[in-house]
């Protein structure tokens, strides 16, 4: 009878090392799946709420608006902030730093008289557009035309 015992433990040591010698592609396969969650981590989620929320009002962002969100939640995180007001463009967006998910989002319409608790930082996000009317004002070019201002 021990050595029965003796022989089902010699046999499960041996299928032990078995599993830990098969044991590298399961490595392997963590590695790739770690990177593949280190990479996803950097972009933005939403939430249900907030994707119906966007849905509800046609706004559809661009994989440039995302990018934006995306830099927008990384400046409040370099900061420490936990839950973030980011206003880009003509929305207002209520994004869960840490997990990286945005919460709710108003078009610039609905904020009007609106006001958002249970926040501790705003981020306002420049608008690509913006960038180039500013650098068409630094140049003396019409924001709208593109041409020369007439000297007053």
């Amino acid at each position: 009878m021990i050595q029965a015992l003796n022989c089902i433990q010699a046999e499960g040591a041996c299928a032990s090392t078995a599993i830990r010698q098969r044991g590298h592609p399961a490595e392997t396969d963590f590695a790739q799946w770690f990177n593949r969650e280190l990479a996803g981590s950097s972009r933005v989620k939403f939430s249900a709420h907030a994707t119906q929320r966007l849905r509800d009002r046609n706004i559809a962002l661009t994989s440039a608006d995302e990018n934006r969100l995306s830099q927008a939640v990384d400046q409040a995180q370099a900061k420490g902030a936990r839950e973030s007001l980011i206003l880009m463009d003509r929305l207002a967006l209520v994004v869960n730093v840490p997990n990286r998910t945005v919460i709710t989002a108003l078009p610039q319409g609905e904020t009007q008289n609106a006001v958002f608790t249970n926040i501790d930082s705003a981020v306002v996000v420049a608008g690509e557009t913006s960038l180039n009317e500013r650098a068409k004002l630094q140049t003396g070019l019409d924001p709208i035309w593109g041409s020369p201002y007439a000297a007053d």
